[in-house]
């Protein structure tokens, strides 16, 4: 099976998810930031930075890249691409061959057009890329992916509502339980307009659930409703 055969989660140490209460958000300041054409994290440049892969960029600057994200107009946080079922069969294969590979490179291209920061496609990328032997690409989407994380993880813990962690995409909870070393017992409970508790089986952190931010994600999806 790939997640087996994949073998390229990010080695974050799970401490550092723990260890801090968070940064808190300011969607204020980065919506000013990120559409003035003088500030370092003007959103054109700063996004041209990261499809270049450019490892001057910071876990901050990766914060202005995320979470600026749901300012732009093509960002809609409950839409999935239709190019994800085409990955979903390489998740079940025992053996991936070089045209799996070059197709798992072509959707996750693809996917990552209409999502750029999709945590799945460039785990997909890394892989299919390493095994193809071009290294600089494998390195770059792996790259994305570690910085990616460090910044939702920046925001919070996820232990207490207080520290709930912030994503502005659905697969993202689940992605990141999956980097806590958590595994999802299925279980979703929406605490507010603002936080979701998503459970987990029992684990030797004594960690019952994780708390995730959504109110983002809610608040755009009713402005887009409402034609905003």
């Amino acid at each position: 099976m790939i997640k087996l055969s994949l073998n390229i989660i990010i080695g974050i140490n799970i401490l550092f998810c723990f260890q801090i209460n968070g940064q808190k958000l300011d969607y204020v300041k980065i919506g000013k930031q990120i559409t003035d054409s003088n500030s370092v994290y003007y959103y054109p440049k700063l996004f041209g930075r990261y499809i270049a892969a450019d490892r001057g960029l910071s876990v901050k600057d990766f914060r202005y890249l995320y979470y600026g994200y749901t300012f732009q107009d093509v960002y809609h946080p409950y839409t999935d691409s239709e190019y994800r079922k085409n990955l979903a069969i390489f998740y079940s294969k025992k053996e991936i061959s070089k045209s799996d590979r070059g197709r798992m490179i072509k959707y996750a291209n693809l996917i990552l057009q209409s999502s750029p920061f999709d945590l799945r496609s460039l785990q997909l990328l890394d892989y299919a890329y390493y095994h193809n032997g071009d290294h600089k690409k494998s390195n770059d989407a792996e790259f994305k992916r570690k910085m990616i994380i460090k910044a939702i993880l920046s925001t919070g813990n996820g232990i207490m509502k207080k520290t709930a962690i912030h994503v502005i995409n659905d697969l993202h909870k689940f992605d990141l339980l999956n980097e806590m070393g958590l595994r999802y017992n299925g279980q979703l409970q929406a605490v507010n307009n603002v936080n979701e508790f998503l459970g987990v089986i029992v684990n030797d952190k004594d960690i019952k659930g994780i708390y995730f931010n959504v109110g983002r994600m809610y608040e755009i999806s009713a402005k887009k409703l409402k034609g905003h």
